[in-house]
């Protein structure tokens, strides 16, 4: 039997992979657990088609699906809160942590295209 059950939220892995530092041999990509927003296919539609047609920028994109995260620290190793509105923004204004989340939140959105046309 199937039982439907619609979640607030789902988690979305996203891997960060900062620029080689040519002191270092390697850089490894590291993990980010975003906590999005959970949204049918008919609703992840029509914000896409939103997104085309008012050209909502990224920074509304983000305030609109991510409500949380996990696995982001600073360089003490203390975790960095999400309400946390200024260490929110440092953590974004990273371009490589800033795209890696804009990314994988538009790749989730989309993952569920709307069907096509029917033909006549």
């Amino acid at each position: 039997m199937f039982k439907l059950i619609e979640p607030e939220t789902i988690n979305l892995k996203v891997m960060v992979t900062p620029p080689q530092d040519p002191a270092k041999t390697r850089d490894k990509a590291q993990k980010i657990t975003l906590k999005m927003k959970y949204a049918g296919r008919r609703v992840r539609n029509e914000y896409v088609k939103r997104v085309q047609t008012e050209v909502l920028l990224d920074d509304q994109i983000i305030q609109d699906w991510i409500v949380d995260w996990d696995g982001v620290i600073d360089q003490h190793g203390v975790p960095i809160d999400f309400a946390d509105t200024a260490m929110r923004e440092r953590v974004l204004d990273v371009p490589w942590v800033y795209t890696a989340i804009i990314q994988a939140v538009i790749t989730e959105l989309m993952t569920n295209p709307a069907p096509a046309a029917e033909k006549n």
